[in-house]
């Protein structure tokens, strides 16, 4: 598979993929193989990290629907924002740890909702472990690292209605907390204290809704997200600048949003390569 950037070069996905990155989690929707549906509704989005953390949902009523050709040619999975999720049956990668990154490629119809519409839960006993929510036309990424903890959130500038590339790093260890739109500012900051999270209490975790008490399952119908997402991956260890800046990289290529990346951006005119 490839894509087109300039009438001189072709950029290939392997050149440089996230396989080439220690990945938690990998969720690509461009990769038909790895969805399963009936009738356009998913019951399964199969995980490309090799570390078999499929998103899955056994209730037809909650299930996204894949939607062919949403984004530069390639196919996305969108939410209803009513009741669509995803759960994941696999929580121990996130008990004991001491960071998490999030990369998303996504379109929302809903930017500016006031209440937060989740793209990626992880709970941990009754509270908010790593979440991603879109919320008041910003990205925002909250959570705790230890249920002790209170809430804590970094969030971007203003969306676009457009489809857009996003970033979270939580660094438990280090108490920091980065997000970011697009490969342009980084919005950083202090987040709660130095350490790893709970050793045993990560609880549930879904993609499409925040979850309902300790089911991965089970929508949040206040905190659904309406839009689609096209591709999601997820590290169990902080991004380093230079891999943050190539995945970023490679989304904007593959989904067709170089665009979207600043000028100054190491991988706007050409891809990255290992």
């Amino acid at each position: 598979m490839s894509w087109k950037v300039s009438p001189a070069m072709t950029w290939n996905e392997s050149v440089w993929n996230p396989s080439m990155l220690s990945t938690a989690l990998w969720l690509d929707a461009a990769d038909a193989s790895t969805i399963a549906e009936s009738g356009g509704a998913v019951s399964q989005w199969n995980d490309k990290s090799g570390n078999g953390r499929h998103a899955t949902q056994s209730n037809s009523s909650y299930r996204p629907s894949l939607t062919t050709n949403g984004l530069n040619g390639l196919n996305v999975v969108t939410f209803d924002g009513v009741n669509n999720i995803l759960g994941f049956s696999d929580l121990a990668w996130t008990n004991n740890i001491g960071a998490i990154s999030y990369f998303v490629v996504t379109k929302t119809s809903d930017q500016a909702v006031t209440n937060y519409r989740a793209l990626f839960q992880i709970r941990g006993g009754a509270y908010d472990r790593a979440t991603l929510y879109v919320r008041n036309s910003q990205l925002e990424a909250g959570g705790r690292r230890l249920d002790s903890n209170s809430y804590a959130f970094r969030s971007t500038g203003s969306l676009s209605s457009n489809a857009f590339q996003g970033s979270a790093i939580y660094n438990y260890a280090a108490a920091t907390l980065a997000v970011n739109v697009n490969g342009g500012t980084v919005s950083s900051g202090s987040f709660q204290t130095v350490g790893n999270t709970s050793p045993t209490n990560s609880t549930a975790s879904s993609i499409g809704s925040t979850n309902v008490g300790s089911d991965s399952f089970l929508p949040n119908s206040n905190q659904s997200y309406n839009g689609y997402v096209a591709e999601f991956v997820a590290l169990a260890s902080a991004a380093s600048d230079t891999d943050r800046q190539k995945m970023e990289g490679y989304l904007a290529h593959k989904w067709g949003l170089t665009a979207n990346l600043p000028a100054g951006h190491p991988y706007k005119l050409v891809g990255p390569t290992p």
